[in-house]
């Protein structure tokens, strides 16, 4: 697996949480060796209760560095995944309908459906049991996760996401001038084929879009510069469910200096029809959704760029075309690395449910 190691270092750290407590992404616990972490006084780790829809299980998460660690057997008893370890391999493989998720033991490299994901996630043998992290569940076979401190207990819920097929396919080339590596989604099982060829190909160009500009971009760096350009592009799923999907490509180009460039591209796009939303298709049913919006991205920039009272600050109010994708019950609206803030602010998001911006819209029902 390629990981560009220049992406941690510039990326700010990333806190899940579950009921007002919070815990680092599982990314900062993937340097660890399991053979390490076996040693690491694990049988004073706190333990937690596990619920799934309601019902009580009689096995328990660990949490292991701040991590909350699953058994397999209760991946197998009470969720009804097919997990197991492959000694061979040594992997731990999880197996769903539609998804398949394979992580090898003695280091963070893991797939799912040949996906080969850029974020670590640590499995472990701890008293004679292997454990998967379950930000590992709950990102990428379909669950979600709630914890009620008043018990110490964490409950999982089964998502309903779309029944389609999610498959990777690979890019990787090499001259002397740049790296390229890339990854973009396909899907199968669509309703309509032409729809699925259709969704297809627009992933497909945007992969061949950004190998073009690489090789273009990069033509006799070697002979200026010495060494080769790195040019990094790889997906991640932000909702997949109720006929639509929010996929965001993310990019990493590194041309020499400090650091690389990170952008992003999303698209959300209707099962059925094929068509691609924009921020405005979703929320035109009130005129002024801009208004709730500016006034929680514009105080949170001011913070995040520490601009000082009185100082004048460039936003005024999102475009008739910004970036965002679809989260749970609403939308994430984002800024592009140096749009309004200083670089070690990533990518600015403003999360907004729909309820909170579309009143009219009917309790339970989306705008798709």
């Amino acid at each position: 697996m390629k990981t560009l190691v220049r992406v941690g270092t510039a990326a700010a750290v990333c806190l899940m949480v579950w009921g007002g407590i919070a815990a680092p992404a599982p990314a900062l616990a993937a340097a660890t060796a399991t053979k390490q972490s076996e040693q690491a006084g694990q049988a004073a780790s706190p333990s937690f209760r596990l619920n799934v829809d309601g019902e009580a299980s009689k096995h328990k998460a660990l949490s292991v560095e701040q991590v909350t660690m699953l058994p397999l057997s209760f991946l197998n008893e009470d969720l009804g995944l097919t997990a197991s370890y492959d000694a061979q391999a040594k992997a731990i493989a999880v197996k769903a309908p539609n998804r398949e998720v394979v992580a090898i033991a003695d280091g963070s490299d893991v797939t799912v459906n040949g996906h080969e994901l850029s974020k670590g996630y640590t499995v472990r043998q701890i008293g004679g049991e292997w454990y998967v992290p379950l930000p590992l569940l709950t990102g990428h076979m379909g669950y979600e996760a709630h914890w009620i401190a008043d018990t110490k207990t964490v409950v999982l819920s089964k998502i309903r996401e779309n029944d389609i097929l999610w498959t990777n396919v690979s890019i990787n080339k090499e001259t002397q001038d740049v790296t390229v590596t890339v990854q973009y989604p396909q899907l199968k099982g669509l309703k309509s084929g032409d729809v699925e060829v259709q969704i297809n190909e627009l992933f497909a160009k945007e992969a061949e879009r950004f190998v073009d500009a690489a090789l273009a971009e990069s033509k006799g760096a070697f002979n200026d510069i010495g060494f080769q350009y790195d040019y990094y592009l790889d997906y991640s799923m932000k909702y997949n469910r109720n006929d639509v999907v929010s996929v965001q490509f993310q990019s990493y180009v590194y041309q020499g200096g400090a650091h690389g460039i990170p952008a992003r591209t999303d698209y959300t796009i209707n099962l059925n029809t094929g068509k691609v939303y924009t921020l405005n298709d979703l929320l035109q049913s009130n005129p002024n959704y801009k208004d709730p919006i500016n006034a929680v991205v514009k105080k949170g920039l001011q913070e995040i760029a520490l601009y000082e009272e009185g100082h004048e600050f460039a936003f005024r109010t999102i475009s008739d075309n910004p970036s965002f994708y679809v989260k749970d019950e609403g939308v994430v609206v984002y800024f592009d690395v140096y749009e309004y803030t200083p670089y070690a602010a990533g990518f600015p998001e403003f999360y907004f449910r729909f309820s909170a911006l579309l009143p009219e819209l009917p309790e339970g029902e989306l705008p798709f």
